[in-house]
């Protein structure tokens, strides 16, 4: 508050600090409705719309297992190819073996 004797001067300086106030809280306000309203445009996704579905399978060995080793190994390159294709297709997220050397 400004005391009863207070110069033209003063009174301007004074007149010009609470306009500097003024503007800048218009601005914040200005700035933080644009923030808020950029956030919210944005569509909301309902839960099961956000939901993905991915598949996990389990290879086993299987019953046929009579293959030379060359055979064996031609086999196993051309799995350890299509295991390379699938991940860098964004197919497959997560390759084995796990656990033992069971089934």
């Amino acid at each position: 508050m400004l005391p009863a004797f207070c110069t033209f001067r003063e009174i301007t300086i004074e007149m010009k600090k609470i306009t500097i106030l003024l503007i800048s809280m218009v601005c914040i306000c200005i700035f933080s409705a644009n923030l808020y309203a950029q956030k919210n445009d944005q569509p909301q996704q309902k839960p099961e719309e956000r939901i993905k579905q991915f598949w996990f399978v389990m290879l086993t060995k299987g019953t046929n297992r009579t293959q030379d080793s060359s055979t064996a190994a031609k086999i196993q390159e051309g799995h350890m190819q299509n295991i390379s294709r699938l991940y860098y297709a964004g197919k497959l997220k997560v390759a084995g073996p796990f656990g033992d050397d069971g089934d």
